[in-house]
């Protein structure tokens, strides 16, 4: 489990980082325009790489840390700038199928924070 943050975490926001540590994942609808979010926990990350097998299918310039529970999983494409968020398919995946979903994960913890005071 920590080798795959061990792995990456040069690459990864230092937030998202932190709400792995911190964290046990979230599930539940943020708003119009981020919809419904579930983020892995450590231990459905792992499994999620392993059973979705990643590498493999995504290669190294993604990182998968969720879903929108609606058939696409939501990863930060590490070579953008911002380690930007895409809506990738689960299923059917062959390198051009992924759309845009926020600027950053900063965007995506700050709703998730707002949506628990609520």
């Amino acid at each position: 489990m920590n080798n795959l943050i061990e792995k990456y975490k040069d690459q990864l926001p230092e937030l998202y980082l932190d709400f792995l540590r911190n964290e046990d994942g979230f599930s539940g609808y943020l708003d119009d325009e981020l919809g419904y979010v579930s983020l892995w926990n450590l231990s459905e990350l792992v499994d999620s790489w392993n059973g979705y097998e990643v590498i493999k299918d995504l290669g190294e310039d993604w990182f998968p840390i969720g879903s929108n529970g609606g058939g696409e999983m939501i990863a930060i494409k590490l070579s953008s700038e911002n380690a930007e968020l895409f809506f990738i398919p689960f299923i059917g995946w062959s390198g051009d199928e992924d759309w845009f979903y926020c600027d950053d994960f900063s965007i995506l913890y700050n709703a998730i924070n707002e949506s628990l005071l609520k």
